[in-house]
């Protein structure tokens, strides 16, 4: 982390590396050798994160890479591969209020530089979110819509 922010004091990188790890306490998950050797994947430098998906008891392995983790190679063991976009969309799908509203407190909590919501959502389509960051700033330009306007119409999903 000191070499992503070289001016950061080691404190603060201390203290946010301990966030991080408490935030995402599986995080640092090693799977035992066996648990490598259960899933036969086609890019065999990608078992090591099946088998932390698995170890870890997580559902659904979040990549960009979904093709390296196909169906028949993860499924049997609980778990499904689907990329960033596809899962912003799937959560923004069930509840778009609730996603919005966490995008915008990121966006409160960021000081250097400050970033706006659509700042966020902007780096996130540039990360692959593509959909999603169409979908959610379609909807807060609709949400601001004022009352009794002709031009707060549906938002359509295509996922």
């Amino acid at each position: 982390m000191a070499a992503i922010r070289p001016n950061q004091p080691p404190e603060a990188l201390q203290r946010r590396i301990a966030a991080m790890n408490a935030a995402f306490p599986y995080a640092l998950t090693a799977p035992d050798a066996h648990t490598l050797t259960l899933f036969d994947l086609p890019d065999r430098d990608d078992q090591h994160v099946a088998a932390a998906a698995l170890a870890c008891q997580a559902q659904t392995i979040v990549t960009h890479n979904v093709r390296d983790f196909p169906a028949s190679a993860v499924s049997g063991h609980g778990l499904t591969a689907v990329t960033p976009d596809s899962l912003f969309l799937s959560l923004f799908t069930r509840e778009p209020e609730r996603l919005v509203a966490l995008v915008e407190a990121a966006s409160a909590a960021t000081r250097c530089p400050p970033l706006t919501t659509r700042d966020i959502l902007a780096a996130l389509g540039k990360a692959g979110a593509i959909r999603f960051a169409a979908v959610a700033t379609t909807y807060l330009e609709r949400r601001r819509v004022p009352a009794g306007s002709t031009d707060a119409g549906e938002i359509s999903l295509e996922i």
